[in-house]
């Protein structure tokens, strides 16, 4: 670039690049970067409803002869991978000692991506895949109404590796597909032993409302099969559709547009329920209760935790009072303080997930967990 005024460009989905010859030091390049994220992250008003966004940012530099774009990118994204990896929102530059760095699982998924996509490969076949649960608390009842299942992977290789690390490469290679059959499939089976058990112990007949809660991807939506795929596995362990809950985020629907309306609307055909994640996360979010008639909504992490004692909550509620206008109960995840339960409980969210309950717990331990739950569960009602 000759000129000395940045230029900006979009390179992915939720990705943008600036460039720029104009830079002397690190600092302006860090002073940039932090204009960009103080401005992107100023709450702005659209439809009445203030909405706040958050951003990652990942930079480098040269100083020799021109550099290839494409490796500049690689490194700004390599930075970017630590920032969001370590869940900060500062701008991070790029070193080369950081992007040998491990992360979460001793693997940096931009260096390994071959190693891990290798074992991918094998993982579910050798059995190496598990599932974590996390349940969910009714605000209104103080019931635990369902469970979200996360998947896991132990390696005997490389040990545990974070979802952050394998789940892309298992979208880029194709393999989310039969993986998030297993996990649906797993998912169901749970769920059908966990009603009866309750209605064991309960003394009746009648089954409880217990759902569970699974992720899907971009391809997982888009399959034309899945509806299928999901009458199949319901029917497989005798559970009603209406109690599997499929978990898409903003993004992943407004990305996609009118074929996530048809998976969504395929979805509802069956009889399944959808829950819009990330809730809060863009300008957009009243747009998704429109366009796809979600179930339920999930708020975005950067909701709730902006979220305590003395803290402003204008955001928070007109998120709630904007679901609940549309008729859609509301789950906050993440809860973690007696704060943030404090101002959920205030604007009448439905039902709350995050450590202040459980953490996530393999799901071998959930006959030994149940009424540590169910004791914790009483503790957060008034």
């Amino acid at each position: 670039m000759d000129g000395a005024a940045p230029v900006v460009g979009r390179i992915g989905p939720e990705t943008f690049a600036v460039a720029s010859a104009a830079f002397a030091s690190a600092q302006a390049v860090h002073d940039l970067a932090r204009r960009i994220s103080a401005s992107l992250t100023r709450p702005f008003i659209t439809a009445g409803y203030e909405l706040v966004c958050s951003c990652s940012i990942g930079m480098t530099m040269f100083d020799g002869p021109p550099a290839d774009a494409a490796r500049l990118i690689e490194q700004a994204d390599r930075a970017l991978f630590h920032v969001q990896h370590g869940g900060e929102q500062s701008p991070a530059m790029y070193a080369p000692a950081a992007a040998s760095t491990p992360g979460a699982g001793g693997n940096d998924p931009v260096s390994e991506h071959p190693r891990l996509a290798a074992q991918l490969r094998h993982a579910l076949a050798r059995r190496q895949f598990s599932l974590n649960l996390q349940p969910q608390l009714s605000l209104i009842n103080g019931q635990i109404v369902g469970y979200e299942f996360l998947l896991r992977w132990i390696s005997p290789e490389l040990g545990g590796v974070a979802p952050t690390d394998f789940l892309p490469i298992l979208e880029q290679t194709g393999g989310i597909r039969e993986v998030g059959h297993w996990v649906l499939d797993n998912a169901a089976q749970m769920l059908a032993g966990l009603q009866r058990e309750e209605a064991e112990r309960a003394g009746t007949a009648r089954q409880p409302d217990l759902h569970a809660a699974v992720n899907l991807s971009d391809a997982q939506l888009l399959d034309p099969r899945l509806s299928d795929v999901v009458r199949d596995i319901a029917a497989r362990h005798a559970v009603p559709t209406a109690r599997l809950v499929f978990e898409v985020s903003e993004h992943t629907l407004l990305r996609a547009g009118a074929a996530a309306r048809q998976a969504v609307d395929a979805l509802h055909a069956c009889g399944a329920r959808v829950a819009v994640e990330d809730f809060g996360a863009t300008a957009h979010s009243l747009d998704c209760l429109a366009q796809f008639r979600p179930d339920q909504v999930k708020l975005d992490r950067g909701v709730v935790g902006a979220v305590s004692g003395t803290g402003d909550d204008t955001a928070l509620r007109r998120l709630v009072a904007a679901a609940h206008d549309a008729g859609v109960p509301v789950t906050a995840t993440r809860v973690e303080t007696a704060a943030q339960l404090q101002a959920l409980r205030a604007c009448r969210c439905d039902v709350i997930q995050g450590y202040l309950l459980s953490q996530p717990f393999p799901a071998r331990w959930i006959d030994d967990t149940q009424g540590v739950i169910a004791e914790r569960a009483r503790d957060l009602m008034p």
